[in-house]
């Protein structure tokens, strides 16, 4: 059995852009630059079980909480405009922005000369019923 707590990370991201491949008339628009992004990863949680019922069978049991309503977006700032913009931005989770993610995941992992892993993974929205 274990249990693990990681707070949110606050993340300073500088680098450089290095597009290839792009069209000649475009090339104009599309140079190379150096940008940065200032971010804050969500805090995470996870309980798990695991019983071991032969040398080769393991049968695991988890969830996973992630606090995704702490990340508002992701924002590049550009040293020199792309298209045009100095800098490009996507919100959270696509269309469900700052959720609450509970994930359960139960697994058996079967070793042997090989070794699989049988994984069933259920991911729960706020605005989900338990039972769907």
């Amino acid at each position: 059995m274990g249990a693990t707590y990681r707070s949110h990370i606050d993340a300073d991201i500088e680098g450089k852009s290095t597009f290839s491949h792009v069209e000649p008339l475009l090339s104009s628009a599309i140079t190379d630059t150096d940008g940065e992004a200032d971010f804050r990863l969500p805090a995470q949680a996870t309980v798990g079980v695991a019983y071991q019922i032969n040398p080769s069978l393991v049968i695991e049991a988890g969830v996973r909480w992630e606090d995704w309503k702490s990340f508002k977006e992701l924002r590049i700032d550009l040293d020199n405009p792309v298209l045009g913009r100095l800098s490009i931005s996507r919100h959270a989770t696509g269309s469900r922005p700052g959720v609450t993610i509970l994930a359960a995941n139960i697994r058996s992992i079967i070793t042997g000369p090989w070794t699989w892993v049988i994984s069933m993974v259920k991911m729960r929205f706020p605005d989900q019923p338990l039972n769907r």
